[in-house]
């Protein structure tokens, strides 16, 4: 399998590119920088439920396949789901939705599990790891295109939401990185 899995990596990683593509990734890369301009922010945009969520992409460590995590006695709790192996490394896994307070997700169209992922996130010293419906991309973010949630809206997402932002024509909730691995961390207490 192991085989099997290399040699469909390495196909991947030597297929030819294709003209389109090179033309623009040249123009891409030839553009000049404009001075002045605000940088631009890329975000991993992802689903949990009926939500779209989205967290700065230098804060993501990796995205891998669903993890399942193993209890910790007397710690595991809503949030706190236990301790996941994720590539030879030992991490703490929470329910991103139970610290947001999302609803369940709707049982009539479960995600199938190559949709679902387990999202790492946080700094070498203090890493969570977290489970996802599926993974939308990395789209640039403009930052003045962001704006405040409403005042209306209620719920602990709020506290954890620095901007709300446009993604495909849908909206998503920017999520402040720091403000949920201190929810995290409250919830391992």
């Amino acid at each position: 399998a192991a085989d099997r899995a290399r040699a469909a990596m390495i196909q991947l990683l030597d297929r030819a590119l294709g003209e389109d593509d090179l033309r623009e990734q040249t123009d891409r890369v030839a553009q000049a920088i404009e001075e002045g301009r605000t940088e631009e922010a890329c975000v991993l945009v992802f689903a949990l439920g009926a939500e779209l969520l989205a967290l700065p992409a230098t804060d993501i460590v990796r995205v891998t396949p669903c993890v399942r995590p193993h209890a910790i006695p007397h710690r595991t709790n809503e949030i706190v789901r236990g301790l996941g192996n994720i590539g030879g490394e030992l991490i703490l896994c929470a329910d991103l939705g139970a610290l947001l307070d999302l609803p369940p997700a709707d049982t009539a169209e479960p995600p199938g599990e190559s949709e679902r992922r387990t999202i790492v996130l946080g700094p070498e010293a203090a890493r969570w790891a977290f489970p996802v419906d599926r993974v939308i991309g990395v789209p640039h973010l403009d930052p003045d295109s962001a704006h405040a949630p409403p005042l209306t809206v209620e719920g602990a997402i709020t506290s954890f939401t620095r901007s709300l932002i446009r993604v495909e024509g849908l909206s998503a909730s920017h999520l402040d990185t720091e403000r949920v691995l201190a929810g995290f961390e409250r919830a391992l207490t």
